[in-house]
């Protein structure tokens, strides 16, 4: 569950990144050497092929890998903070994988109240 969300968070900012630079699809394709079905997969998040492609992708981007995979205010609160400089990855990963594990609790939380909902509307139908 955990890895799905991580896969779709990072797709979404590759294809934020992208578009961002104003940079096509072929051209993504070209500088990776992928299929557009495998680019697409990519940018949508179901799959988790970008990680062959990251230091290619943060070049395309140039942007560091962090950038890439942390959202823009984690990335922003954890380069702020200069105890975290030169190096400290498994702070960053840490960070990052606090913010993952609480994004899940809170889609888990969604689903309940959603499964719920639909109870209720069942049981409203059948009156």
């Amino acid at each position: 569950m955990i890895i799905n969300l991580f896969n779709k968070k990072i797709g979404i900012r590759i294809r934020d990144f992208r578009k961002e630079r104003k940079i096509e699809v072929e051209y993504m394709l070209l500088k990776l050497n992928v299929s557009e079905s495998t680019y697409l997969r990519i940018e949508k998040g179901v799959t988790n092929s970008w990680a062959n492609h990251l230091e290619k992708l943060c070049e395309i981007f140039e942007i560091k890998e962090e950038e890439l995979l942390l959202s823009k205010e984690l990335f922003a609160e954890i380069t702020k903070n200069k105890t975290n400089s030169e190096g400290n990855g498994a702070v960053i990963i840490n960070n990052f994988y606090e913010y993952i594990k609480k994004e899940a609790l809170e889609n888990r939380a969604q689903k309940d109240v959603i499964l719920k909902l639909t109870s209720e509307i069942k049981k409203l139908k059948k009156k």
